[in-house]
């Protein structure tokens, strides 16, 4: 995959296919925008009413600990933070965006359920390790794999080894290196349209090495951990990524049962039409 070319020959219908929604462009413009207030933003989402019911139904979810408490979403944003809320937009729309990808034999039960798992975990993670912003990992956590489901829809071959990854839990880089595309960096590409933010990009990109992460390491290392951890993979953990982080394998194991708690609560809320 060329550097000078955003996606490989063949690639470029689905940059259409998966382009971000305007309500999703919107409302980030918006976040980014210093002068809006939270009241504007309140506004803006309340305009789609499924995606205000969505929000609020994650909002109410044991990942946040605030069970029935979240009646709006000026309230939850006072929770969660206007950027918080805008990942939380962010992910809901990329699922509906990439399952709507056509791809024949593909297991998106397993293929969500592991992207799921990596979210929650880096989420708990990054809170355990005390960053200060750990929505963006969860959107890396969830969005990691994203540009596996593109290659499959054009390789039969590299789907029937998806099934294999992720019901065993095998690596796919001998195939990958076959096909000479890389799903990490074409992910980072097709959601560079998306104005992703850099932390998000990076991480998703370096996710298979975070030593490769320039700007943000430890981002990097926590997804690749809850990759590796979400598909029963430790043995290939390099350690020096625990120290990038700042914590340990018993840090991982306490964070697990939490996880998968985690991963059931979310999974109808996030892809009760896609699994």
């Amino acid at each position: 995959m060329s550097p000078n070319d955003p996606f490989p020959e063949g690639f470029r219908e689905d940059a259409e296919l998966v382009s971000p929604p305007d309500f999703f462009l919107r409302l980030n413009a918006l976040v980014e925008d210093p002068q809006a207030s939270i009241q504007d933003i309140a506004d803006l989402i309340a305009q789609d009413p499924a995606v205000t019911a969505r929000l609020l139904r994650i909002a109410n979810s044991p990942v946040y600990g605030h069970a029935g408490q979240i009646d709006s979403i000026a309230r939850s944003i006072s929770t969660i933070g206007t950027r918080g809320l805008r990942d939380l937009v962010l992910a809901t729309s990329a699922v509906e965006a990439f399952s709507a990808i056509d791809s024949q034999g593909f297991d998106w039960h397993g293929f969500w359920y592991h992207s799921l798992l990596t979210a929650g975990l880096a989420r708990l993670l990054g809170r355990r390790a005390r960053l200060p912003c750990i929505e963006p990992l969860f959107v890396a956590g969830l969005l990691h794999d994203i540009g596996l489901p593109i290659i499959a829809r054009h390789d039969a071959d590299l789907a029937t080894a998806l099934g294999r990854h992720y019901q065993r839990g095998e690596a796919l880089h001998g195939v990958e290196a076959a096909l000479g595309y890389d799903h990490a960096e074409l992910a980072r590409r097709l959601f560079e349209r998306w104005s992703l933010p850099e932390k998000i990009l990076e991480a998703v990109a370096c996710h298979h090495d975070a030593g490769r992460a320039e700007r943000y390491p430890r981002e990097a290392a926590i997804v690749q951990i809850a990759d590796l951890a979400a598909s029963e993979r430790l043995d290939v953990l390099p350690e020096g990524l625990w120290l990038v982080v700042g914590l340990s394998h018993r840090d991982l194991e306490y964070l697990m049962p939490e996880a998968l708690d985690q991963v059931e609560a979310l999974f109808g809320l996030f892809v009760s039409e896609a699994a």
